[in-house]
C-alpha cells in the first residue's frame, strides 16, 4: 500500500516486461502464495494507464476470480493515496489480497490485537 513500491515495480515492468518469462513468474507467484498481490500490481500499472500489460494479465492463471473482482472494485485512486483515511476498505483489502484464507485470519488477529481491538488479560 506505499505508493513509492508501487512505482518500482511500474519502472521495472516497464523496462523489462518482453524479456520476463511470464509463465515462470506466475508459477512462482502460486508457489509463494503471492498471486493476488502480483496480479493487483500489474492491473494497476495497466488501469491507471502506466504500461499496457494486457498480454502479462491475460498469461495470468484463472484462479481466485472473486476475490480480485472485489479487489478491482476497491483499490480506487482515491483509496491509493490516502489508504488510511478509508478504515474498513483497508482492511478488506489487506484480506483479500492474501492467497490463503490461513493468512487472512493470522493478519486479521494481529491487526486487531495491535489496534488494541481484542480481550486483555488481567
Amino acid at each position: 500500500l506505499k505508493l513509492f513500491w508501487f512505482v518500482d515495480i511500474y519502472e521495472y515492468v516497464k523496462k523489462y516486461q518482453t524479456s520476463i518469462k511470464w509463465s515462470n513468474f506466475w508459477d512462482m507467484a502460486y508457489q509463494y502464495q503471492l498471486f493476488k498481490s502480483c496480479y493487483l500490481c500489474l492491473y494497476l500499472c495497466h488501469n491507471l494507464g502506466f504500461v499496457d500489460i494486457n498480454f502479462v494479465r491475460k498469461k495470468a492463471p484463472k484462479k481466485y476470480r472473486i476475490s480480485l473482482f472485489f479487489l478491482k472494485k476497491l483499490l480506487t485512486s482515491s483509496f491509493l493515496f490516502n489508504p488510511r483515511k478509508h478504515f474498513i476498505r483497508y482492511f478488506l483489502i489487506k484480506n483479500l489480497i492474501k492467497d490463503r484464507l490461513s493468512d487472512s485470519l493470522i493478519y486479521s488477529l494481529l491487526w486487531l490485537a495491535s489496534k488494541g481491538f481484542t480481550k486483555k488479560s488481567n
